[in-house]
């Protein structure tokens, strides 16, 4: 039993970037009737804690920089990197052909953005930081109620109807009061978000790159609500999804000022056993993620010496980090030794991470002897990153990859029409953001993708709700 009954046109599950853009675009579409439900007391989502990186292909920002590239070049980029696997190879065409208006309607909201540079795909706000992203949120949100709409809070949805293939409603939880409300709808769009909360479900999908305890990001950890929603209501759901995941994190949280520092380059990076297990100068997330998840415990150590560390801390080395690089050696003089090992002695520094001595001496004079020459023989490090390491005191700070967001595993076609077990699609039932499979494979790869294409497949969502609900007016009045 209900407590209290409401109808609806639409009714979006979740108030991210994904399910505000939904709901934007559909109102835009000329959907009325709206309402958005959001289980916490604020909206925005993971979305609104973003720094604001976009991935587009062949936007006009991209044009006017001369870039050539179109959106069939990044597609087969793309497609060929994940070997076509897990691919749901018309979305993704879909999604990746429409980013371009993704900038366009972003722009709608005064978002001025500009081009990383002529080669890429992720055109970039110049101020992007972390939280940046919340502004449009808010602008969206802004937006839908200016048009009539409504976003309800603290609002649980329990409950996805649906009869006969067909989407007949919702039930929520109304989190001040207790109660709970039906709304009466033959539309719903799930986008409700990852599951980066969820031990239970990240250990099921990601058993070889994911224990509790993990390092995860900052950003709300939800818990994957919509997955159990999606299969109540006769959703096919993938037995695969998608992590992503940034490497050489420390102390935990993400915000942590010196965070990036196990990234720099320049140092010499090895394993719990005291050895080298991969160049240091790796450009890409995945290229530095993956094998680091493949070393004993996920986890790997930056040793430098204090040379190194104050030619970081002056700014001197070819790295970015994006806090004051003075700010370091304070850090790590006065870290925890859970995170940093100093001493003098290399002996001391291998005891710390667990390593035998003679082979962490051997590693480091090996690498050393690299340095002398110019060239590193075991993995090609560049020689513009190779500095030897002699000046003690040394510094070793440990780091884990950065479990940031999941994709999946709600499946759908071209149109983000939910699919039912059957594959054919569930009438009223639509989904958009991370919780939709198949714009990602086995691992992250378009840079900007997770916000950008989460926003994508929003708008879709919306117009194909739209489209579906004017057809359905057609094909009444045809009746009549």
């Amino acid at each position: 039993m209900t407590d209290k009954r409401i109808t609806a046109d639409l009714a979006v599950i979740g108030g991210g970037g994904a399910g505000l853009a939904s709901a934007l675009r559909a109102s835009e579409s000329g959907v009325e009737n709206i309402v958005v439900l959001e289980k916490r007391p604020y909206f925005g989502g993971n979305s609104g804690m973003a720094g604001g990186w976009v991935f587009a292909a062949a936007s006009h920002l991209q044009k006017e920089a001369g870039n050539q590239a179109t959106a069939a070049d990044c597609f087969d980029e793309a497609v060929i990197y994940h070997h076509y696997e897990r691919l749901n190879l018309e979305l993704y065409w879909n999604l990746i052909q429409r980013s371009a208006f993704t900038i366009d309607w972003l722009e709608t909201l005064g978002a001025e953005y500009t081009v990383d540079g002529p080669w890429t795909h992720r055109p970039a706000k110049l101020d992007v930081d972390f939280g940046y992203f919340r502004r449009y949120i808010d602008r969206m949100a802004q937006a839908l109620r200016k048009r009539g709409e409504q976003i309800i809070v603290n609002a649980a949805v329990t409950q996805i109807k649906a009869e006969d293939g067909q989407v007949t409603g919702l039930i929520y939880q109304d989190a001040t009061s207790g109660e709970l409300v039906q709304v009466d709808t033959p539309n719903v769009i799930l986008a409700s978000g990852g599951f980066i909360g969820n031990d239970e479900l990240l250990c099921q999908y990601f058993p070889n790159q994911y224990y509790p305890g993990a390092y995860l990001t900052d950003a709300i950890p939800l818990q994957g609500d919509g997955i159990a929603l999606a299969r109540e209501a006769g959703a096919k759901l993938q037995d695969y999804c998608t992590l992503l995941r940034e490497p050489n994190y420390s102390f935990t949280k993400r915000n942590h000022a010196p965070n990036r520092v196990g990234g720099c380059p320049t140092a010499m990076w090895v394993n719990q056993m005291g050895r080298r297990y991969m160049r240091e100068d790796a450009a890409g997330r995945n290229e530095k993620a993956n094998p680091l998840i493949a070393q004993p415990g996920m986890v790997g150590y930056a040793i430098f010496d204090q040379a190194g560390l104050d030619a970081l801390c002056h700014g001197e080395l070819p790295f970015f980090i994006a806090f004051d690089p003075s700010s370091i050696q304070d850090y790590l003089e006065h870290e925890s030794r859970k995170w940093v090992c100093r001493s003098d002695s290399i002996e001391e520094i291998a005891a710390w991470i667990g390593a035998k001595p003679d082979m962490l001496r051997q590693t480091l004079d090996e690498y050393n002897d690299f340095c002398d020459q110019g060239e590193d023989l075991r993995f090609g490090k560049s020689p513009e990153y190779l500095s030897a390491l002699r000046t003690s005191p040394y510094y070793a700070v440990k780091f884990c990859p950065l479990m940031i967001d999941t994709f999946g595993p709600v499946m759908t076609d071209r149109e983000l029409r939910v699919l039912g077990k059957d594959d054919i699609p569930i009438h009223g039932f639509y989904a958009a953001g991370v919780i939709v499979s198949g714009w990602e494979g086995r691992e992250y790869y378009l840079s900007g993708s997770a916000l950008g294409l989460s926003l994508a497949c929003g708008l879709l969502a919306g117009e194909t709700v739209a489209k579906d609900m004017e057809g359905a007016r057609y094909a009444d009045q045809k009746t009549m």
